[in-house]
């Protein structure tokens, strides 16, 4: 009886399963912004007045040779005897016109954004910057200004 247990206990399992929905992609992953040539944009305002308004642009391009998904990261620096950051309002948004920051003061920006942007190998897309100064804003000297530096990262698509 012992003996018919054990042979009871012990099996063989064997399975094959296929699986057509795995894949890598081998290649480079790059991204450049078209002004700076690089990976890193930067824009400074500054002798602005109460009221004033403008938009900036940036075209970011994959120049790797496989698809991936573009992030950033923003910096913001005040500089002069003013508070500027807080009474310029910044609304940035990506190529295809969905929110990324704001519209609220440029001073709160500063962060790191999981966009999520793709991007095929070649494609270019824009980020926009559209800002105003508050008109309550009263500038304190001519130095008064912002610093906006902006990172552009590229990660593999899933």
């Amino acid at each position: 009886m012992s003996l018919s247990l054990m042979g009871g206990t012990f099996g063989y399992f064997d399975d094959f399963e296929e699986n057509t929905d795995n894949g890598f992609a081998v290649g480079t992953w790059a991204v450049e912004e078209a002004e700076s040539g690089g990976d890193t944009a930067t824009l400074t305002l500054q002798g602005l007045s109460a009221n004033d308004s403008g938009t900036k642009t940036w075209t970011v391009k994959n120049t790797g040779t496989v698809s991936g998904y573009v992030d950033i990261s923003i910096s913001v620096a005040e500089d002069g005897t003013g508070d500027l950051g807080n009474y310029l309002i910044a609304h940035l948004t990506d190529s295809d016109g969905d929110d990324i920051y704001g519209p609220d003061v440029i001073s709160g920006m500063a962060g790191n954004y999981d966009l999520d942007l793709p991007l095929e190998a070649g494609e270019s897309k824009i980020i926009t910057l559209d800002w105003n100064v508050d008109g309550d804003y009263v500038p304190y000297d001519s130095n008064d200004k912002v610093a906006l530096t902006i990172s552009f990262d590229i990660k593999p698509a899933p």
